[in-house]
């Protein structure tokens, strides 16, 4: 029980992907409904509620499956916002790091492909001072698929062969970029953008070169976003395409500069932006090590990829 701690933490911020609520997974039931199948873990109930009854997640093999956690009627978390289903191995050893995975991995061993179960995880077995609304949270799982070793490391092989594909053309554009962005500076500072930006309440200023589509990005959620900053007078002084990856923060939780918070919550995903921020939305008197100094006003080309 001592060990849900990490298996919570483990499920909620650990995860590496997958469709949440659709597509395979889990129906709300709760375990007042007396449709119980049994324990996982003394004081862990679960309901399969299909049971196709194919072949199982044996020892050493991948189980591939999406989930969520549901305080009553309210959803906690998903990995729907992830792209790919969750991946864990099946093992027997739960010692050290691994002890919290057990009831995952026993309930996973319970499913045959296509099948949705939900564990239901007492309150009593949380630290003390939790804020459950419910006596229990109830973590729906649909298994997805389940590959051997020698399948899951070629599909890692296959995605790692793409993800630095991709990151080697990200980083090609760095020098375009900065060319860009220093031309941007002088027609910012001789005030030939004046007729382009727009201004907000707080004093940032912005030009959105494309548009976008979709919804802008809610409070909390995961911006995905390219970004080259310089100072006004065209020195650059960080960039994302350097290293070839999208820079990526949950916005309106004060992570970020003030500017960053506000800027991006005005964008669509897919917009191209430039942002003038003045000192107090940036880094205000103090600056930022050697490279801003005190009171500057920074631009920030940015190109937001999604939100999640």
């Amino acid at each position: 029980m001592k060990n849900l701690l990490f298996f919570i933490v483990l499920a909620m911020f650990f995860a590496c992907g997958g469709a949440g609520t659709e597509g395979g997974t889990a129906k709300s039931v709760g375990s007042s409904s007396g449709n119980i199948d049994g324990e996982i873990v003394p004081g862990f109930t679960y309901v399969n509620h299909t049971k196709k009854g194919g072949v199982t997640p044996q020892l050493a093999e991948y189980a591939y499956f999406n989930y969520y956690v549901m305080d009553g009627d309210s959803l906690m978390f998903s990995n729907q916002s992830q792209g790919a289903p969750q991946k864990v191995l099946i093992s027997d050893d739960f010692s050290g790091r691994n002890a919290g995975q057990k009831p995952l991995v026993l309930a996973l061993q319970k499913m045959s492909i296509g099948d949705s179960l939900s564990l239901y995880i007492p309150r009593d077995s949380l630290p003390q001072g939790n804020k459950l609304k419910s006596d229990k949270l109830t973590y729906h799982i649909a298994l997805m698929d389940i590959k051997d070793e020698a399948a899951f490391l070629a599909e890692m092989e296959a995605e790692n062969a793409i993800k630095q594909k991709a990151m080697i053309a990200n980083q090609a554009r760095e020098s375009e970029i900065a060319e860009m962005v220093a031309l941007r500076a002088k027609e910012y500072t001789r005030g030939s953008l004046d007729g382009k930006i727009q201004t907000t309440a707080s004093g940032l200023k912005y030009i959105i070169h494309e548009e976008g589509n979709g919804e802008r990005p809610r409070p909390g959620q995961n911006v995905f976003a390219n970004y080259f900053g310089a100072l006004t007078n065209g020195t650059p002084f960080d960039n994302s395409w350097k290293r070839g990856q999208l820079f990526n923060f949950p916005i309106g939780q004060g992570r970020v500069i003030k500017g960053w918070d506000e800027g991006f919550a005005l964008l669509k995903p897919g917009a191209k932006a430039t942002f003038f921020i003045p000192a107090e939305l940036g880094y205000g008197k103090t600056g930022s090590g050697s490279s801003i100094p005190p009171d500057s006003e920074l631009i920030f080309y940015v190109e937001f990829d999604s939100a999640r």
